[in-house]
């Protein structure tokens, strides 16, 4: 049966044996980021270099080829790109604005879709329609839950992200497609 006293020395004697681990610990972190940062210098010296060289020289090749109706499209492209920005940072901003206020207050401010169905649709007859449904009973239920439960916030910052996510996918696709059609155009 141990002691406390036995407990006490057996403790004191793994003390050197944990600190050689530490300092074994800590030699290999130093050699592993050491190793790390040697690794990242070399990326940036050589290898994003020359990834940057080709981008250039890839840039130059396909703005070199392009017709007025690329830069129509690909203007559409941008301008629909950072309208899906703009509502993402609309949306982001509307979430800060309602947390200031929950700090300054400690009250949240919900702000539900219903907020802007009401702002759009009053005095119509899908107003009308949300007030005191006659038919469509099941889709009111739903609608109306989507309108009460889901924030505005999160609508924009979702909506943005998608519209944005997806026209750059447009736009990547539509520059790889457009390069091989110009270098099939040079081979030929």
């Amino acid at each position: 049966m141990t002691t406390k006293q036995t407990i006490y020395q057996e403790t004191m004697a793994e003390g050197p044996k944990m600190a050689k681990d530490m300092v074994k610990g800590a030699e290999n972190t130093r050699v592993f980021l050491t190793d790390l940062a040697d690794a990242l210098k070399f990326l940036v010296q050589k290898g994003f270099w020359k990834s940057w060289e080709r981008m250039k020289e890839e840039i130059k090749f396909l703005y070199g080829k392009f017709t007025a109706f690329d830069y129509v499209c690909g203007g559409i492209s941008f301008a629909l790109w950072g309208f899906g920005m703009l509502i993402g940072a609309i949306g982001t901003g509307l979430l800060l604005y309602q947390v200031f206020l929950w700090l300054q207050a400690g009250d949240w401010q919900f702000m539900p879709l219903m907020m802007i169905w009401t702002f759009l649709f009053e005095g119509t007859a899908l107003h009308g329609w949300m007030t005191s449904p006659e038919s469509w009973l099941g889709l009111h239920t739903i609608l109306e839950w989507m309108l009460t439960n889901i924030p505005i916030s999160v609508v924009m910052i979702l909506g943005g992200a998608a519209l944005s996510g997806f026209m750059v996918a447009v736009i990547v696709a539509a520059l790889t497609i457009r390069r091989f059609q110009f270098v099939q155009q040079e081979k030929s």
